[in-house]
């Protein structure tokens, strides 16, 4: 399966890169890594991989993570958007995760993902 996401991210010109963090029961800490693109077929929102993040949560180490992946990918070249959520070491635009991407690929734009703004009007109005 892995390995058709990547023949269809080989045969796209532009890609998405989608990631956040949580901690599941265990204490560790994962971050997930979504894909999104298009085929004649429409647009794919894929997801791709977990990885552990627990040893380092500074930006410049989740930066470096992201950055493995999308060489992974082999997709460095056709990122045009980059999507995390409104924490600091995500979305600083001085030295956050987003600004250190950025810096490698120029036209990654960031787009704040607003599901999880969403998510926690709806926890908070609900409680």
């Amino acid at each position: 399966m892995t390995e058709a996401i990547r023949e269809e991210v080989r045969n796209t010109p532009f890609v998405s890169v989608m990631v956040d963090e949580t901690t599941d029961v265990s204490n560790t800490a994962q971050m997930s890594y979504v894909l999104r693109y298009t085929t004649d077929g429409g647009v794919k929102e894929r997801f791709f991989q977990f990885g552990d993040i627990s040893g380092d949560k500074r930006a410049e180490a989740i930066a470096g993570q992201v950055w493995e992946f999308l060489e992974d990918c082999a997709c460095t070249n056709k990122v045009i958007a980059q999507c995390y959520d409104g924490a600091a070491v995500m979305a600083s635009g001085l030295n956050g995760v987003q600004a250190k991407i950025k810096q490698e690929i120029p036209q990654a734009l960031f787009v704040h993902c607003y599901a999880h703004s969403l998510n926690l009007i709806m926890s908070q109005s609900a409680a």
